[in-house]
């Protein structure tokens, strides 16, 4: 008799199970929707930190230049004919060799050979300077890439 009325109750209320059906496809939406929501968030670092590099590459970059600008200043300002001119002004004048005295210094071999300082960082080719691929590549690629792998994988005798 319980059976009967179990049996009863359902074909009595179809709804329920559309309600179920839609409780489902609303979880399912939800579901999606987080992932999808995690996956901007991972990109969006992505971006800022590439982002983040380029702007420290610029200021690097500009910098250097300073540096050089700077450099080459100090060059022109130590050549020749700037220091002549401002020993003329300061009223420094050539001395002839009688006029000057030359001093031996017993064991003095002279200046060395020079030791040129190497460049803080390496000097990178434009192929080098790229990044990496593994950089551009997002996670529906990375994911269809390593699903392709397996697959050859498992295709492979």
């Amino acid at each position: 008799m319980i059976r009967k009325k179990i049996n009863q109750a359902f074909p009595q209320a179809p709804w329920r199970s559309q309600i179920q059906l839609l409780g489902l496809f609303l979880l399912f939406l939800v579901a999606v929707a987080v992932v999808a929501v995690f996956y901007l968030n991972v990109t969006v670092r992505a971006v800022e930190a590439g982002r983040d590099i380029q702007i420290m590459q610029a200021t690097i970059s500009a910098l250097e230049y300073e540096n050089a600008s700077l450099q080459t200043d100090l060059a022109f300002q130590y050549s020749y004919e700037v220091m002549s001119d401002r020993a003329d002004r300061l009223g420094f004048e050539l001395g002839s060799v009688e006029e000057k005295d030359f001093l031996v210094v017993e064991g003095y071999s002279g200046p060395g050979t020079p030791k040129l300082a190497s460049i803080g960082r390496p000097v990178l080719t434009p192929d080098e300077a790229r990044l990496p691929s593994e950089y551009f590549e997002s996670v529906i690629t990375w994911l269809q890439r390593v699903l392709a792998d397996r697959a050859f994988k498992e295709v492979e005798p």
